[in-house]
């Protein structure tokens, strides 16, 4: 009888012992799932933070891509001596149309017939005016040199 007092006091302190043990097991799981959520979340603020900043980065070369292009356009302007345009002799102009080339005609219109043509590496629209009708030669010429824009 002493044994089987015995053996129970043993079963009951390896009782304690397995208990001690799953309820410690279970706090370090507890803990251990915290640290993960805190870890998740650290993870999202990075992802946003880094999302933020390529976003501000893509504006940055946004903005300086379209600054380049009003510094080439001031620059060409210079060139030009502040006008937006540039005369073309009509020896250019031929040259650029293939001889004013059917195969190159965009359209015509009450005033003129369209070419496409190459000028200086560059696509241009030459327009060629058929009438020496005053009024019709103003209204081109109102096309052709644009009123200066007033401040």
């Amino acid at each position: 009888m002493i044994d089987l007092v015995e053996r129970r006091a043993q079963e009951e302190a390896r009782l304690v012992e397995v208990h001690y043990r799953i309820n410690t097991t279970i706090e370090a799981a507890r803990k251990e799932r915290e640290q993960q959520y805190a870890v998740e979340a650290q993870a999202r603020h990075v992802r946003d933070l880094a999302k933020e900043e390529a976003l501000k980065r893509q504006n940055l070369q946004l903005r300086a891509s379209r600054e380049a292009d009003n510094m080439q356009k001031l620059e060409k302007l210079l060139e030009l001596g502040g006008k937006s345009y540039i005369i073309f002799t009509w020896e250019e102009m031929e040259s650029a149309t293939s001889s004013f080339s059917e195969a190159l005609k965009i359209g015509s219109g009450g005033n003129g017939t369209v070419y496409k043509g190459k000028i200086h590496q560059k696509t241009v629209a030459i327009k060629v005016l058929k009438s020496d009708d005053s009024r019709i030669t103003k209204h081109f010429e109102q096309e052709v040199y644009p009123a200066p824009l007033q401040s």
